[in-house]
């Protein structure tokens, strides 16, 4: 009898069991030694694809994320994420990004992102997300790209919220629609159905008595799909600890599955009573702050990109939007891609830049003058302003000024001036050239205060930061326009080549009149000032590149256009 043979059992190669008992002591030395790394280290930085904050409203977030390929696609893309769950999901890391993937060919793509309500915005609505927070972006949208047409990708219950806008409004400027894994039937939903029956959930008692809907119970309700998804994805995890590619992937996903975001209570009400018990979508009876939203009406080119596998959203659920909309359909396993056509394409930014600096000039703010003359006389709608130059004359009317303000406008500013040694110190920096302030006065009365602060001993000599504040009485009659126009001007003729303004998030006239000149939303400060009730704000910064703007006005020969 051969040796060899003598050594196998039953088909089986005893001579390899030596190699595979080593290699399984390596891999539990591995898991060993990994689990602590595992432990030890955070998970790869998620959603780091370069892009700009373009607008926040309350829950609301807008970004622009920047083109990297040479031309770009006409029409512009809008991705609305749905309300549970972060934007990063489509741009994990690099190299596993649908952005990326997106920028790379072409397309030009923004955001619509959110974070999670607070408290006070329980009584968010159906129509607010779908006739208030999409308008308002792809308005933005149109405005920051210069087009007029806008590309719509409604992801998950995001395809949702878009199949309502674009049936409301049918008439444009959406171009294309895209919805992603988007319910329609929701009695499809098995599941779902189930959790949400009317006979035994009492939704009103849930959302009156807690306001907005937990992310804890959101989350158990996707766990419960799949009761056991989490131990066996722990399980794998231990055993292909050792495989950095796998953990890598686990732990992007697991963030992203983990990280739900609360509901807000009247819109999760609508959610169940509207859809899931009445399943008014589906029954072409759906109707959002009054006005009728039939899927039917929608007549441009649609994919829906559905999952067969999806747990969530399972395809029965996803599929009647093809049933109802002659349209194209892709469907995959877990995952699907697909692009309309856009036969258009435009210079990496030119026509926004283009649009940028046209609307500046719009706007008239006289870029072209590098010295200011002060006093200066303006009629506006609250009749003759006259602009003039704060000096330490002024301390006490300034003072009388701040403390007539309401206490919320204060949070504009970083310091209380309606307090005397706050202004006394104010005058000072002045007076030491750090900062140039300039008052409106009316009858002798003042009622508006633009300030320049800029530090050249920093290492941002080259920035400058406007606070600006403008009596009630005044308001609204075009005093603030100008007073911010001037300022903006005295920042040019101190050769400044970037401006930033901030202000709380709900202080929208403000940031609505600096994004009027430009300004755009860089950052959002969560829980940023306290104010003298010891209530937290929010605080939104806006900044503007000016250098940018005038180099731009220059390359079209715009300058000339702007003189006052």
């Amino acid at each position: 009898m051969n040796a060899s043979a003598g050594l196998s059992l039953a088909g089986l190669d005893l001579t390899s069991i030596p190699d595979r008992i080593q290699s399984e002591v390596q891999r539990a030395i591995q898991r060993s030694i990994k689990g602590v790394e595992y432990i030890a280290s955070s998970g790869p930085s998620l959603g780091s694809t370069p892009k700009d904050i373009l607008h926040v409203r309350g829950t609301m977030n807008l970004y622009h994320y920047r083109p990297i390929a040479d031309e770009i696609y006409r029409v512009p893309i809008l991705i609305v994420m749905a309300t549970t769950n972060r934007g990063y999901i489509l741009d994990m890391v690099p190299g596993q990004s649908f952005i990326e993937f997106l920028l790379k060919r072409g397309y030009d793509v923004y955001m619509l992102d959110w974070t999670a309500p607070k408290p006070e915005e329980k009584s968010l609505r159906m129509e607010d997300y779908v006739l208030d927070f999409i308008p308002d972006c792809v308005r933005r949208v149109q405005r920051d790209s210069g087009e007029t047409d806008v590309t719509v990708i409604g992801y998950c219950f995001g395809g949702v919220l878009s199949l309502l806008y674009g049936s409301i409004f049918a008439d444009g400027p959406m171009k294309n629609l895209i919805c992603f894994t988007t319910p329609v039937d929701f009695r499809e939903m098995k599941l779902f159905q189930n959790f949400s029956d009317r006979r035994y959930f009492d939704v009103d008692r849930l959302i009156d008595s807690v306001g907005n809907v937990p992310p804890e119970m959101i989350l158990s309700s996707f766990d419960m799909l799949r009761p056991a998804s989490r131990a066996v994805g722990q399980v794998q995890l231990w055993e292909n600890i050792w495989n950095d590619e796998f953990v890598k992937s686990y732990r992007m996903f697991d963030r992203w599955a983990t990280d739900t975001l609360p509901l807000a209570g009247e819109y999760f009400r609508t959610i169940t009573k509207d859809l899931m018990w009445d399943n008014k979508l589906y029954n072409d009876v759906m109707s959002v702050g009054g006005r009728k939203a039939d899927i039917s009406r929608i007549t441009v080119p649609v994919l829906h990109a559905v999952a067969e596998h999806d747990h969530i959203v399972p395809y029965d659920a996803a599929k009647p939007l093809i049933q109802k909309k002659d349209r194209l359909h892709r469907q995959g396993r877990g995952d699907a891609e697909g692009r309309p056509r856009q036969p258009c394409r435009r210079r990496q930014c030119h026509q926004a830049a283009v649009a940028e600096t046209r609307f500046m000039v719009m706007r008239e703010i006289d870029m072209s003058s590098e010295t200011r003359s002060y006093p200066r006389r303006v009629t506006t709608d609250a009749g003759e302003i006259e602009f003039r130059l704060m000096s330490q004359a002024d301390e006490a009317a300034v003072l009388d000024f701040a403390q007539k303000l309401p206490t919320h406008d204060l949070l504009f500013l970083p310091r209380n001036i309606s307090q005397p040694k706050v202004l006394s110190a104010w005058v000072k920096e002045i007076e030491r050239g750090a900062i140039t302030s300039l008052l409106a006065v009316k009858d002798g009365k003042v009622v508006g205060c633009g300030t320049l602060v800029r530090d050249p001993l920093s290492w941002s000599p080259h920035v400058g930061e406007i606070r600006m504040v403008v009596s009630l009485d005044v308001r609204g009659q075009g005093v603030g326009r100008i007073l911010s126009q001037e300022t903006f001007a005295l920042a040019l003729g101190a050769g400044l080549e970037k401006l930033s303004v901030q202000m709380t998030v709900d202080q929208q006239a403000a940031i609505a009149l600096f994004e009027s000149l430009g300004f755009k939303a860089e950052a959002l400060l969560r829980d940023h000032v306290r104010d003298v009730d010891g209530k937290k704000h929010d605080i939104v910064v806006l900044g503007h590149n000016v250098a940018q703007v005038r180099a731009q006005m220059e390359a079209y020969g715009l300058p000339g256009a702007v003189q006052h």
